[in-house]
């Protein structure tokens, strides 16, 4: 793709592309994206992402079937997510 676009820019040619703004904002050095990007990109994930966070039941793992592992350097570590880690 960076291909691409390189040559088109070379030659001149405008392309019509649409990326989504947090592509721009990260080609500029502005903060790190926001969740309303992320609504942008995949409505479907951020709207589930929205109610994991807003889920206040407890068991997050057996009510949406999803366990979370987060890999470090030197090995994995399980990370279970509460409504305590959550923010």
């Amino acid at each position: 793709m960076g291909l691409l676009l390189g040559l088109a820019a070379y030659n001149g040619v405008l392309l019509d592309l649409h990326f989504p703004e947090a592509l721009y904002k990260g080609l500029l050095g502005w903060p790190a994206a926001s969740a309303q990007d992320l609504r942008e990109i995949d409505p479907a994930l951020a709207k589930g992402l929205q109610q994991l966070l807003d889920y206040t039941g407890g068991d997050e793992e057996a009510v949406f079937c999803r366990s979370f592992e987060v890999r470090a350097r030197g090995g994995r570590h399980a990370l279970r997510s509460t409504t305590k880690n959550a923010a």
